[in-house]
């Protein structure tokens, strides 16, 4: 899969820019035909370099890695996205041509003045796009909400993806400052805290994190990430990962959910958290219901739906499986990231993860029943983040009185 991946990425690249030095060649300026193809060149050997580099690296050099290769995938888009958005607005003065029967350049001007401004509108996105969090605010009605939880305040983040961070990065600090600020009642985490595996969570990052404050305290699950499947030749099992997961949550006074349920208590009232671990079984698809449905049965054994109940899904796409059983009224899950990039205006909001996912970022409701999906506030795969900013979701229970 990876492997045809690459090659139709290849095989695209190698077009366009036969495409862009055919069109260079006809301005006659030899210069900028030769710096386009040194730093085409350029490009291609630091990707084939990375690229090859993959056999040299053991696992405890893995995050180094990772690294590596995100900044090097993030420089082959830059390098192809606005030669891409060149290419179709210059193809348009060949139409021009064909149905006027003169020479036209102006559709080729336009597409370098677009390329310019895809190629800083991505240049932002791996600056401050993927270092600025955003605080989104929601409030919700339940008629099932006990009294005494009337105004009860849930921060939420997710998919921090820790070993993907580089080194200086305060964006750990600054998320748990602006969480404190909010004084929440609550915090969920919704996964994906590491990346690669579990030392990723070191002394640095244990520190951090243990300074999240709240009156009853910090609840999270098992992400894809936290199971540490990713590693190139493991040398941990899903089983050992997940226990270093488990003691250093403890020593941060984390509460880690493995398909089980909490009663948080109110003077005589109280409502239910409950948290399903991502299946460590990798066949399993996500995309599908059914996915790791006997670890419902197993989180809501002996909870009722008489009880307010918040279930804590890495995988949004578990919410049909969870709509069916009745008992959750909030289901909160990250995983998805909107692709870290979204368009549009307002609440009209459009994302490649459209394509994927049935139900890709923030709020949806099925009657009285409530999903929210945070954005995340790491990145994979390349580290950029177009309008779907690093997000922190505060969440405000009101009573619903009849």
């Amino acid at each position: 899969m990876i492997a045809k991946l690459v090659a139709t990425m290849a095989v695209i690249t190698i077009l366009l820019d036969w495409y862009i030095i055919k069109r260079i060649s006809i301005c006659g300026k030899k210069w900028i035909k030769r710096l386009y193809i040194f730093s085409v060149a350029l490009v291609y050997l630091l990707i084939i370099i990375a690229l090859a580099s993959y056999k040299s690296f053991s696992n405890a050099d893995s995050h180094a890695y990772m690294q590596l290769i995100l900044w090097v995938i993030l420089l082959f888009f830059l390098s192809v996205v606005p030669k891409l958005v060149y290419a179709i607005f210059s193809f348009l003065d060949y139409l021009v041509q064909w149905v006027r029967h003169r020479h036209s350049g102006i559709f080729k001007r336009i597409g370098i003045i677009c390329a310019f401004l895809v190629l800083g509108v991505m240049i932002w996105g791996a600056t401050g796009g993927r270092n600025r969090i955003v605080v989104k605010e929601v409030t919700l009605e339940s008629n099932k909400l006990p009294a005494d939880f009337d105004g009860y305040k849930i921060a939420f983040f997710s998919d921090l993806h820790i070993g993907n961070l580089p080194t200086k990065s305060t964006l750990a600090e600054r998320m748990v400052a602006k969480i404190n600020s909010l004084n929440p009642d609550i915090v969920v985490n919704g996964g994906d805290l590491v990346n690669m595996d579990a030392r990723e969570l070191n002394t640095k990052y244990q520190t951090i994190l243990s300074g999240i404050k709240s009156s009853d305290g910090v609840y999270a699950v098992i992400g894809n990430h936290d199971l540490g499947i990713y590693m190139h030749e493991p040398d941990i099992t899903v089983e050992q990962n997940i226990q270093m997961l488990e003691d250093k949550y403890k020593s941060m006074g984390w509460n880690l959910l493995l398909n089980d349920t909490r009663y948080i208590k109110r003077n005589n009232d109280s409502i239910s958290i409950s948290g399903i671990k991502y299946p460590k079984d990798t066949r399993l698809n996500a995309n599908v219901d059914g996915f790791g449905a006997d670890n419902l049965d197993k989180t809501y054994e002996g909870v009722t739906d008489s009880t307010y109940n918040i279930m804590i899904s890495h995988t949004p796409q578990k919410w049909n499986d969870i709509l069916r059983y009745g008992i959750s009224d909030l289901t909160l899950s990250g995983h998805v990231h909107a692709m870290q990039m979204k368009f549009g205006f307002g609440k009209n909001k459009w994302s490649p993860a459209e394509w994927m996912y049935e139900r890709w970022s923030g709020l949806y409701n099925e009657g009285d029943k409530y999903l929210y999906i945070n954005d995340g506030m790491g990145y994979v795969m390349f580290p950029m983040r177009i309008s779907a900013y690093p997000e922190i979701t505060l969440i405000t229970l009101k009573k619903q009185f009849k």
